[in-house]
């Protein structure tokens, strides 16, 4: 499923920004509220002021050499797929659920080979819907560098979102992970707007614009240039009664960052937020700011997130 490059490469200066672990402030944890009044103020909430450091990189465009990135080898890869739910079906989320869950499960598992995949949440960012609010964080791309779970993080997703509980104690027993599949919307869009999809599967992420992505582009750091004891630290996450984990990201100048320039709606990006067996086990990731863009019109992207087992089949009918 190689992808032809037809725009030429752009490498990018941009600024990332990172959480300062040297700051005792930082692991306070994160508030993370399933409600939505609650989550407009999300910036106010208790431990979501972290102290921060940026860094500048040059992050390279991997237009010519596609084929090179793989799950495998850099934890990220570019594949093409075509969602078959029109611009209006993105805003239903019915018709996501009915349509996109079961086109996510189908390409998974085909990239990956996997024997159980769950899609059990999705989340909008952008105008994706008519009341889209532009100053609600969570609903605009992440312009911080981090990593969704940690590696006890990843189990207890895990656990607590397949139905099944002993089927789900198997899961984390054997190789499962955690991916994010982002997908474009289809082109039939207004002019105004460029869109994507994000998958959080494998415990990892697919990623795909609707329309040629310009502002606010994805970025990857390949996995082999972060190091797990210097680079990462648990951080907790109150999901209101439930304590989750994902991985603080602090600065260095080694990391190597990728994207694709000029993203097409059929290049879908998926990479892993956690392996459970490697050789790679995460990837950490932002949006970026490309300063000659910057003012261009802005993305729009509805994340899917999904668990995955390579090795755990359910009872039928009851997963």
């Amino acid at each position: 499923m190689a992808i032809a490059a037809t725009v030429s490469p752009r490498d990018v200066h941009a600024t990332f920004t990172y959480v300062d672990l040297s700051n005792p402030s930082w692991g306070d944890p994160i508030s993370f509220p399933s409600d939505e009044e609650k989550r407009k103020n999300i910036k106010d909430l208790p431990g979501n002021q972290k102290p921060v450091v940026t860094r500048e990189f040059v992050v390279k465009d991997v237009t010519a050499e596609l084929d090179k990135f793989t799950l495998h080898t850099h934890g990220f890869q570019y594949v093409k797929h075509e969602s078959k739910l029109s611009r209006a079906d993105f805003a239903d989320d019915d018709k996501v659920k009915a349509v996109l869950y079961p086109e996510v499960v189908d390409l998974v598992k085909k990239i990956t080979g996997a024997s159980y995949i769950y899609c059990y949440d999705h989340q909008t960012r952008g105008p994706v819907k008519a009341n889209a609010d532009k100053n609600i964080p969570t609903e605009n791309p992440v312009h911080f560098v981090h990593c969704d779970q940690s590696y006890d993080g990843a189990k207890i997703i895990a656990l607590s979102r397949i139905p099944n509980k002993d089927f789900a104690e198997k899961v984390v027993q054997g190789h499962f992970a955690i991916m994010n599949v982002r997908v474009p919307f289809n082109n039939q869009m207004p002019d105004l707007w460029h869109r994507s999809i994000v998958i959080l599967t494998m415990l990892w992420k697919v990623w795909r614009p609707v329309k040629t992505i310009y502002k606010d582009p994805f970025a990857c750091a390949d996995a082999t240039s972060v190091v797990d004891e210097t680079d990462l630290a648990p951080m907790p996450i109150q999901a209101d009664e439930r304590i989750e984990e994902a991985w603080a990201v602090g600065p260095n100048d080694k990391h190597r960052w990728y994207f694709k320039y000029a993203q097409q709606p059929d290049e879908v990006l998926i990479f892993k937020n956690f392996d459970s067996h490697g050789p790679v086990r995460r990837i950490v990731h932002s949006a970026f700011i490309d300063p000659a863009h910057a003012q261009g019109y802005d993305r729009e992207s509805i994340e899917m997130r999904c668990i995955v087992s390579f090795d755990r089949v359910p009872p039928e009918g009851n997963a």
